[in-house]
């Protein structure tokens, strides 16, 4: 019996590390991308920002079906944020 239960907590454990690898080897190999795109959404050739953004979305759209949650909100901390940031002070530095 308590071998049964140190298996399932083996299991567990192992889950969790595997949804960890996941995640980071996500932010691996999507970050990059992701920030080099908010970069140059904020870039003052307008094509560069126009095709950036529309690849962005691209991407996030695609990444509906593969993010999970946690990794959501780092993207929303870490490449909307940003945006949004430099929006506004677009904005305020009109006026």
């Amino acid at each position: 019996m308590l071998a049964r239960s140190l298996k399932k907590a083996d299991d567990i454990v192992l889950e969790a590390s595997e949804d960890q690898v996941r995640l980071s080897t996500a932010k691996g190999l999507w970050f990059p991308i992701l920030t080099n795109l908010t970069n140059l959404s904020m870039d003052k050739n307008l094509d560069n920002q126009t095709f950036s953004v529309e690849i962005l979305f691209q991407v996030l759209q695609k990444g509906v079906e593969v993010f999970d949650l946690s990794f959501w909100r780092e993207i929303l901390s870490q490449v909307f944020l940003p945006i949004l940031e430099d929006i506004d002070i677009a904005f305020e530095n009109q006026n």
